[in-house]
């Protein structure tokens, strides 16, 4: 993992600052200096934002609340250099949930905000659509060739393909060929 920059640098080289500032708010600022990395390891996600735990209670807009702290922002390398359009939207998304986080703290849509409506307010706010994923040909490509043989179906020979092993302990069944168990390969 790489540093490339605050988000208000890495936004403003893209020309996509002033919605996000603008859907910030009074965290402008804060957003601003967000780090953003870039990953040479990703293989099936374009991004993602991470937090951490902050010291103490913070208060926000709505009164004293324990809430997340944005960490950084991460972006797949591949597709930040190569895929412009698609590329800059991952930014805006991913700004979407720090500054979601920012605004309304844990809250509903779970831990990290997920793709929930406040979420979803905050992406149209940014001028993004609020997909929940976007889909990269090279980065599918990626993803297929990583991926091994971790188990094979017993009754039809059918490989399964996986960049993870199977979990130890557990059966499964290809149901493509009515049922027949997968052993595990190791």
């Amino acid at each position: 993992m790489q540093y490339f920059g605050k988000l208000r640098s890495v936004a403003e080289g893209r020309g996509v600052w002033e919605p996000i500032e603008k859907a910030a708010g009074e965290y402008a600022d804060e957003v601003a200096r967000i780090p953003i990395y870039l990953s040479d390891r990703s293989s099936r996600r374009l991004g993602h934002c991470q937090y951490k735990k902050p010291v103490g209670r913070h208060t926000l807009h709505r009164g004293p609340v324990k809430t997340l702290v944005v960490k950084r922002i991460v972006l797949a390398s591949r597709h930040w250099h190569r895929e412009l359009k698609l590329s800059t939207n991952t930014l805006l998304h991913e700004a979407s949930h720090a500054i979601k986080t920012l605004l309304y703290g844990k809250g509903k849509g779970g831990y990290h905000g997920s793709h929930g409506t406040l979420w979803r307010k905050v992406a149209r706010e940014v001028g993004i659509k609020p997909d929940r994923c976007s889909e990269s040909p090279e980065m599918r490509v990626l993803a297929q060739s990583r991926q091994k043989v971790v188990g094979i179906c017993i009754k039809c020979s059918h490989q399964i393909r996986r960049q993870r092993a199977l979990p130890r302990g557990r059966t499964f069944t290809h149901n493509a060929c009515g049922g027949g168990q997968i052993v595990a390969q190791r």
